[in-house]
């Protein structure tokens, strides 16, 4: 049996309106870690209840890959990543992990505890998450995934967003991805760069469930039986970042606007946009509309200064480090004002939590909202 850890550092597709081509997913195998044949159900040492609120959020993230197994010898892999119960029926929350010793543990222990139980330290580790991995060549396959203990560091775990950011990444690491550098996604190492979401709890991007979904394809394909059902569905979303070089090695950037002072009646320039599918199923009559506002809350009651759209938006894809000018409107009141983004389309969407954006400065901001300031 071999293990690994995979750690996340603690130092932080194509027609448009019909503005440039979209980037879909390549259908070719991802860099990976092991084979996810059968569910990861952690015994968990959350005691604290938002802990515990904010792993489930973590773990619908990548759930809503898969659907109920019908049937045969997989027949319980009905999601990829849940929890164990007591006889009662009631979560494990108060489970001290070991390593090595078969079982899924998930929590957030204090380096003394980690060292106790025969993990590193925090100190060590230099991370705000870590997994360990196990695994093993099992019924033809090399590399089977049998082992996950995934932790989050306490020096970060009571912040909601970057909780959610280092587990749902970690968790990735179960699934048997590994880091990406290339695109734009939450397994990019680092997570403290990305900036937190406007509304929606799920953090793994496109390219992610792409990798995921291909994997799980894959291990089908490989055992020649449904392991896993995969979910057909349509998710746009629009984000605050992107990847500066797309299918190379780059770097994660935020989106922003110049310049930071306009006359009402002048333009805007946003530049890295970042829209895309999550989904396999194409959305139509997606429409992203841009918008100033008077304060952090982003509607299509604000100020709108422009929009671009496409009919047919394929999944999964994206348009990537886009770049557009808007006008503000004539008559537009002196002030300064936030600048956001909302999607709509015609698709039934699995989530629209993240059909919203705002424009933030990057992680040496603290993610500071970006404002504009607009002269008469």
């Amino acid at each position: 049996m071999s293990w690994t850890i995979s750690r996340r550092f603690a130092a932080p597709l194509t027609a448009l309106a019909l503005i440039a081509p979209l980037h879909q997913a390549a259908a070719q195998a991802p860099s990976y870690l092991g084979w996810t044949r059968d569910v990861v159900n952690y015994l968990m040492f959350l005691p604290d209840n938002d802990h515990f609120t904010w792993a489930g959020q973590s773990m619908a993230a990548w759930n809503r890959l898969v659907g109920a197994n019908p049937g045969g010898p997989f027949d319980r892999n009905d999601w990829l990543i849940g929890y164990r119960i007591d006889g009662a029926g009631n979560p494990i929350r108060n489970h001290l992990p070991s390593p090595d010793d078969g079982d899924h543990e998930l929590g957030v222990l204090t380096s003394a505890q980690m060292v106790n139980r025969g993990y590193n330290s925090w100190s060590d580790l230099g991370a705000n998450g870590v997994n360990y991995q196990w695994t093993q060549n099992s019924g033809g396959l090399a590399s089977v995934i049998v082992e996950n203990d995934s932790f989050i560091n306490p020096a970060i775990a009571d912040d909601a967003d970057q909780h959610r950011k280092s587990l749902t990444h970690e968790f990735g690491h179960a699934l048997g991805l590994s880091h990406d550098t290339f695109h734009f996604g939450l397994m990019y190492p680092g997570t403290f760069r990305q900036p937190p979401n406007y509304a929606s709890w799920w953090y793994n991007r496109m390219y992610d469930m792409h990798r995921e979904r291909f994997l799980l394809e894959q291990i089908n394909d490989a055992l020649e039986q449904r392991v896993w059902t995969i979910e057909n569905f349509a998710d746009m979303a629009v984000w605050s970042q992107t990847h500066d070089n797309w299918g190379s090695s780059g770097s994660l950037v935020v989106t922003d606007v110049a310049p930071a002072t306009v006359p009402a009646g002048g333009t805007l320039t946003l530049d890295h946009l970042q829209v895309e599918n999550r989904g396999n199923l194409a959305a139509g009559n997606v429409r992203v509309t841009a918008y100033l506002s008077t304060n952090p809350t982003i509607s299509s009651s604000d100020r709108e200064i422009g929009s671009f759209s496409w009919g047919s938006f394929p999944g999964p894809a994206a348009w990537r480090n886009g770049s557009v000018t808007m006008r503000v409107p004539a008559g537009t009141p002196s002030g300064a004002y936030f600048v956001g983004l909302v999607l709509t389309t015609s698709a039934s969407e699995i989530s629209t939590a993240n059909n919203t954006a705002i424009l933030t400065g990057d992680h040496t901001t603290g993610f500071d909202p970006i404002r504009v300031t607009v002269t008469n």
